[in-house]
């Protein structure tokens, strides 16, 4: 679990530790402690115990956040910044067509050559997901998303890839993510009455990068 003050701090995370022969699949959740919504109250309450599952294994960037000292639930309300989290939707709404939804989302996003994707994204709103769901099942989705890279694996040349990477999901990182929403989301959700609607959710969306004659327009 890391926190980012802006895109160019996320951009400068990818950099450090992405090579430029890798892609990855970088996983954006965004929560905001104003949002009083059922969902948002269920993942900051478990923010903790998802920061020490995740561990070395996959992160999940914080927008907004600013240096937590601890991920205890009753005080990350205390490290939220709402200019940050402000500006960071903004620019991410100035870079691509993606809009906020309002509420509780998580965003993945392919990273490569030095560059974000927003080709074939996948945008989760957990708000409409937690509307068909209960809790115990969105709580499971994190557990399996989590429990995906939490093993090594073979990647496409039939060679040993180690996935438990800090900072980001390397090398087939985007593969396993896009496999896990195709398929094992699945097996997560059957046999909910909402289950057409609920696989919906994990399609993909193509939010595309914007002109950058728009963008400049944009930010002016």
């Amino acid at each position: 679990m890391l926190t980012v003050r802006s895109w160019d701090d996320l951009d400068k995370i990818m950099k450090t530790h992405t090579p430029l022969q890798e892609v990855s699949a970088i996983m954006i959740l965004i929560l905001n402690p104003n949002n009083n919504s059922e969902v948002q109250k269920q993942v900051l309450n478990n923010i903790e115990y998802l920061h020490l599952r995740s561990g070395h294994h996959v992160d999940f960037y914080l927008p907004g956040f600013v240096n937590p000292k601890s991920y205890n639930a009753k005080d990350m309300d205390k490290y939220f910044d709402s200019t940050l989290f402000v500006d960071f939707i903004e620019d991410f709404e100035a870079k691509s067509i993606w809009k906020y939804s309002g509420g509780s989302q998580l965003v993945v996003i392919k990273y490569m050559r030095d560059t974000f994707s927003f080709s074939g994204i996948y945008d989760i709103n957990l708000d409409r997901l937690r509307m068909y769901c209960p809790q115990q099942i969105i709580d499971g989705f994190f557990e399996e998303l989590i429990r995906v890279f939490d093993k090594p694996g073979i990647n496409m040349d039939n060679l040993f890839v180690d996935t438990a990477k800090k900072f980001v999901l390397r090398s087939q990182g985007w593969d396993l993510v896009s496999s896990f929403f195709a398929h094992e989301v699945k097996t997560i959700f059957s046999g909910l009455y909402h289950s057409a609607q609920i696989f919906k959710l994990f399609k993909k969306k193509d939010v595309r990068l914007r002109i950058r004659s728009n963008h400049l327009s944009k930010r002016k």
